[in-house]
């Protein structure tokens, strides 16, 4: 840091207040994405990477896309892959929201690649899983079991130290593959993978996740 120069030291006190902040200053923190983007600053990246986070909270979901095409151009100018697969998981989800199930299914693909190659098994396969919840969204069963099953396998092979403290994410890739057979007409195989599902240790949160999947199953 150059000597002379302010440095922004905000805290908040809560989520309210920070929310209140970012409605007030969304507009310039997006255009400083752009601006600096189009200077090939290697931060943009993550600057559009920590905008994606406030603009989920407020629905702004085409503003999602457009912060996140900007960071990529960042990204891929200094081939920075880890900021890739993040923006990319956000454009794919921006995609889905909007019904767009071709864009939303390319950008997650390309995610969970990224995040594979980059050593980082569980994030590749949650953007397995959200394949498989996009294909079911887009009445698309049979991939959907398909990416089901690849994000188990994913999951399966990682180690306990890899998942850490993760265990809803364990339990939503759990039980995906019992979600995606059911409308296949794969019942029994279907509720006996929520059932494991159910069984995995977890906190309430992740039970009540998968009771909620049972029942969506039974429809």
């Amino acid at each position: 840091m150059f000597a002379g120069t302010p440095v922004l030291d905000r805290s908040f006190t809560g989520y309210d207040e920070a929310l209140e902040w970012w409605d007030t200053e969304r507009a310039a923190v997006l255009a400083t994405v752009r601006q600096t983007s189009a200077l090939g600053m290697a931060r943009s990246a993550w600057l559009a990477e920590a905008a994606a986070y406030p603009l989920r909270l407020r629905g702004h979901i085409r503003e999602l896309e457009d912060n996140s095409t900007a960071g990529i151009e960042a990204a891929r100018c200094h081939d920075d892959r880890a900021a890739l697969a993040r923006l990319n998981a956000a454009i794919g989800e921006s995609r889905w929201r909007r019904g767009e199930w071709d864009g939303a299914i390319e950008h997650t693909r390309i995610a969970a690649e990224l995040f594979g190659e980059l050593g980082n098994g569980l994030w590749s396969a949650l953007m397995t899983k959200a394949l498989a919840v996009i294909h079911l969204d887009a009445g698309r069963p049979v991939e959907a079991v398909a990416a089901a099953r690849r994000a188990k396998t994913t999951m399966d092979e990682l180690d306990t130290a890899s998942v850490g403290e993760g265990i809803v994410q364990q339990i939503s890739i759990e039980s995906m593959p019992g979600v995606a057979l059911a409308p296949c007409g794969e019942f029994d195989e279907a509720f006996a993978r929520l059932r494991r599902a159910e069984g995995v240790d977890g906190d309430e949160f992740g039970r009540g996740y998968v009771l909620h999947r049972l029942g969506t199953a039974h429809r």
